[in-house]
């Protein structure tokens, strides 16, 4: 594919295009938490929705089709060793940024959508209400989609998944084992005056790499596992290739939590998430 040369654009096109750049680069670093396994959001916008009016999505449907949310036990399959799924509880955690107003704290409750399939629903206090699918799978979980809207300094962004493959979290736990997964994704962003859209894939490259690690949080002190997953996304828009963006991510998992804390960094800033306590 050929590069796109800035070089053969008006001096206005060059601003917009250096713009429209800039909003993807900062989008993609809140995408490589929400690929990491938090699905978290950047700056809350205003909702009225409660958790009970949550739309959620499985991986097998479109976006417009909405099974219906149940409260039943975890099946085996959902049953993980380390990603604790358990519709009673109630977490707590905030999210520190080095984006502009980027810290907040957040709920996550968890609800079965079928025997393979469970939502994990993220409250702000603001009243906007996130919530994404996960598949159990024998091999392991998968975040099924992630529909992400992220406001920022430069414009606003929002991801859509169109198919994804592999495994998020693994079933089994045996120290340096290395898994993969991967989306194919839609975006669209708005930067002042310009609208752009975007098509790519997010490839991510997960390693365990600890098993034993202990770490203390606000929420108490933990013996976790450890993931390392290398991101790497790639865009393109109207059939100019966006230069490919990689960020780093860990997260730790405790048997009685889940998530303890999880970290995203890239040449864009930093991002951390905090297990609080349970409500």
């Amino acid at each position: 594919m050929t590069p796109f040369l800035l070089s053969h654009l008006p001096f206005s096109s060059m601003v917009r295009q250096g713009l429209v750049n800039s909003c993807f680069a900062v989008f993609c670093l809140f995408v490589a938490l929400a690929v990491g396994g938090c699905n978290l959001t950047g700056q809350e916008s205003e909702s009225t929705e409660s958790v009970e009016d949550v739309q959620t999505q499985d991986s097998d449907t479109s976006a417009s089709e909405t099974p219906v949310v149940v409260d039943e036990s975890a099946s085996s399959l959902c049953d993980n060793p380390y990603y604790l799924v358990d519709p009673s509880k109630i977490r707590k955690y905030k999210l520190t940024s080095q984006v502009p107003d980027g810290n907040r704290e957040f709920t996550l409750k968890q609800k079965l959508v079928d025997d393979n399939t469970f939502a994990e629903i993220r409250s702000y206090s603001s009243g906007l209400v996130v919530s994404v699918n996960w598949n159990c799978l024998d091999d392991g979980l998968r975040a099924a989609e992630y529909l992400n809207q992220v406001q920022m300094a430069v414009g606003s962004g929002q991801m859509e998944t169109i198919e994804g493959s592999g495994i998020s979290i693994p079933s089994e736990w045996e120290l340096g084992n290395e898994w993969s997964s991967s989306y194919k994704v839609k975006t669209s962003i708005e930067a002042g005056p310009v609208k752009a859209e975007a098509d790519g894939t997010v490839t991510l490259e997960h390693k365990l790499a600890a098993v034993d690690e202990k770490i203390k949080v606000a929420g108490g002190e933990f013996e976790t596992a450890r993931i390392d997953t290398v991101i790497r996304i790639e865009l393109q828009m109207r059939g100019t290739r966006i230069p490919a963006k990689e960020f780093k991510t860990t997260i730790w998992v405790s048997p009685k939590v889940g998530i303890v804390k999880q970290t995203a960094s890239g040449g864009f800033g930093e991002e951390q998430v905090e297990f609080l306590g349970f409500e």
